[in-house]
């Protein structure tokens, strides 16, 4: 990649990013999912026998679903994650040998004060993660990307095993 001077434009994009740092990043979601989830135990009255309605409400709280379709040819995985309201900059991704993850964050801008009061308002979460197995193993230097209309499109390459060598 070649250095960015000053005058260049740059594109946003997706950026690819270590599994770590989004594996940490999950685990301080969990932490904080776990939290909201016993601070609705106790709002609740510490029924027992609702902890995982309670854990189900802190995580639609923190999470919106991702759904995906993932589709595989003889040399390709391709995944396809609908992600309506999400721009490229809010998109981080990491690809491994047998592993994707994806993770979106987005800020949600306040409402404008307007005259009357709010009686009913309805948002979504403005965070999305999801780790997803590949059954095939993929060459993560190889990846091909799009995002258009609010679906992200990726491309994963296979890795063929060559014929077996003879002895």
């Amino acid at each position: 990649m070649k250095p960015q001077t000053q005058l260049e434009t740059i594109t946003p994009t997706p950026f690819f990013v270590e599994a770590e740092r989004l594996l940490n990043e999950f685990e301080q979601l969990q932490r904080s999912i776990g939290q909201r989830a016993f601070d609705l135990f106790d709002l609740n009255g510490r029924i027992v026998g609702r902890e995982l309605e309670d854990w189900f409400q802190a995580e639609a709280e923190f999470l919106r679903p991702l759904p995906l379709e993932v589709t595989e040819t003889d040399t390709t995985v391709t995944v396809r994650a609908e992600v309506p309201g999400f721009t490229e900059k809010d998109v981080q991704i990491s690809v491994e040998p047998h592993r994707l993850i994806l993770r979106g964050n987005k800020e949600l801008t306040d409402r404008k004060e307007e005259e009357g009061k709010v009686v009913w308002t309805e948002r979504t979460a403005k965070n999305f993660f999801r780790a997803i197995p590949l059954n095939a193993e993929v060459d993560p230097s190889g990846v091909k990307m799009t995002q258009a209309d609010g679906i992200l499109t990726l491309t994963l390459p296979k890795i063929v095993a060559g014929p077996p060598v003879a002895p």
